[in-house]
């Protein structure tokens, strides 16, 4: 039976879908539309079949809404190629160096080896188009990897694609006064729902948050993994703790901030998006956890589901718990055993490290744990929750305390090879990382009396700090 007073909710507030948490009668568990009630996987695939029986309709209507929504065409294409260069960094490379080849040969030019100038060329073009207000400084290796150039103006360095800069764009971000695009992305996405106010320098003057809020007291800090990070030790010792003051002069406001990385947008947007329209109290669908099935979860399907679902993703093993409704998986949790312990494997325990829903499962987390525990008998469980995007409510509803309260912590941004966490930065992995970096350096981890930050450094990365995290512990 159709749930009428979810629809009659979603017409009194306009929108153009609604969930009943029901699946429909082709076992799709999806939204329905608002006007005809019709859930929107069989809309779908009526739509394929129709288009599959005549193709050169198809063809026709594309054309014609390409035209029509010009911009906003070209708009998500260029959205769509971000993501591809975020997933799949090394097949983007390819297929825009196959389409560079089939342009010039078009134009009967000789294709230039491995789309790259010599520095030498790069420099004198740069100052052709710029007049030495733009100049290289490093980090440069093809015409659409990012590099670093000086802005001589404002004395500022940014970070850029060298094609971009040649054909004339100005990266600095005090001379065009520019915002980012992705920033622009969250507000607009956020204005669904709540009015949102961004740059706000009011409540925490002279500091600003990127999106407020204020009718659901929730702030947004949108940090571009270069623009937040250290590139030297002195940046680190006066600014590590930039984001974790924010976020305390937040919650003493009683304003929640949710800290997003420029790498965990680009290829998590569909998570952070459901965690902020949770935020919001705009979050869709809803199920009841006794009447899923519960059981144990393969890693494969597992991984796949906190990629889509959990803001940092799916890396990681252990025992997977889920929860189903039918045959799709709807809520996850991952424990680990002796994840981040040292020492004596006695000592060792249990770690909560993953918990996911697809739509909100009322009961689910203690379910899940509930199964855990019954099946494995700890005696201790431990977990953390990261203040970036979460206050840890949920286990104090599972039974564990707080602990202790850490301070900022970092991952290590390489221009070459993204964000990472910091483990992939330590001593025994530094000779690994100074050959991905292109470095003939010797450095043995034994006997090599520089630091770790030291070597990061060398190696043109930079360090980004987090708001801090809570320790949470469960005991039998």
């Amino acid at each position: 039976m159709r749930n009428m007073t979810a629809r009659a909710e979603a017409v009194a507030k306009g929108e153009k879908h609604y969930f009943t948490g029901t699946p429909c009668k082709q076992g799709h568990l999806a939204p329905r539309a608002t006007k005809t009630g019709t859930c929107t996987e069989c809309t779908k695939a009526a739509q394929q079949a129709w288009l599959a029986a005549r193709p050169e309709k198809g063809l026709q209507y594309a054309a014609a809404y390409r035209e029509r929504n010009r911009e906003q065409v070209r708009e998500k294409d260029r959205l769509a190629q971000a993501q591809r260069r975020a997933d799949m960094p090394e097949a983007h490379k390819q297929y825009r160096l196959e389409h560079y080849r089939k342009k010039v040969a078009a134009e009967g030019r000789e294709v230039r080896a491995a789309n790259r100038l010599p520095v030498t060329e790069l420099v004198v073009r740069l100052q052709e188009v710029h007049a030495g207000k733009l100049q290289y400084v490093s980090g440069y290796q093809s015409m659409t990897d990012n590099a670093v150039f000086l802005c001589t103006i404002h004395n500022k360095e940014t970070l850029a694609h060298p094609h971009n800069v040649l054909r004339g764009a100005i990266p600095c971000p005090a001379c065009n006064h520019m915002r980012s695009d992705n920033e622009n992305r969250i507000a607009a996405f956020l204005s669904r729902f709540s009015t949102v106010q961004q740059r706000n320098r009011e409540l925490l003057r002279p500091r600003e948050l990127d999106a407020f809020l204020p009718e659901v007291r929730l702030a947004i800090e949108y940090c571009g993994d270069y623009w937040h990070s250290h590139g030297d030790q002195e940046s680190e010792r006066k600014n590590k703790n930039r984001h974790y003051d924010k976020y305390t002069a937040c919650k003493a406001l009683g304003i929640r901030l949710l800290t997003v990385y420029e790498s965990e947008w680009l290829t998590r947007e569909h998570a952070l998006k459901r965690l902020m329209r949770n935020a919001v109290g705009k979050g869709r669908g809803k199920l009841m956890a006794r009447k899923c099935a519960l059981k144990k979860t393969e890693l494969s399907e597992a991984r796949a589901f906190y990629e889509r679902y959990h803001p940092q993703g799916g890396d990681g093993s252990g025992e997977h718990y889920g929860l189903y409704w039918g045959d799709k998986l709807v809520a996850c949790m991952r424990f680990t055993f002796g994840a981040n312990d040292r020492g004596d494997a006695r000592t060792r325990v249990w770690t909560l490290t993953r918990y996911a829903t697809r739509v909100t499962v009322a009961g689910g987390a203690s379910r899940l744990f509930k199964a855990f525990i019954d099946e494995q008998q700890p005696t201790e469980v431990k977990s953390f929750s990261d203040n970036r995007y979460f206050d840890g409510g949920m286990y104090a509803q599972l039974g564990f305390a707080l602990e202790e309260e850490t301070g900022p912590d970092y991952q290590v941004w390489s221009p070459k090879i993204g964000l990472r966490p910091k483990a992939h930065y330590q001593r025994r992995n530094i000779p690994k990382r100074l050959l991905e970096h292109g470095m003939t350096e010797n450095f043995d981890p034994e006997t090599d009396a520089r630091s770790e930050s030291e070597m990061t450094f060398l190696m043109g990365c930079r360090r980004l700090y987090d708001c801090g995290k809570k320790r949470w512990v469960w005991r039998a």
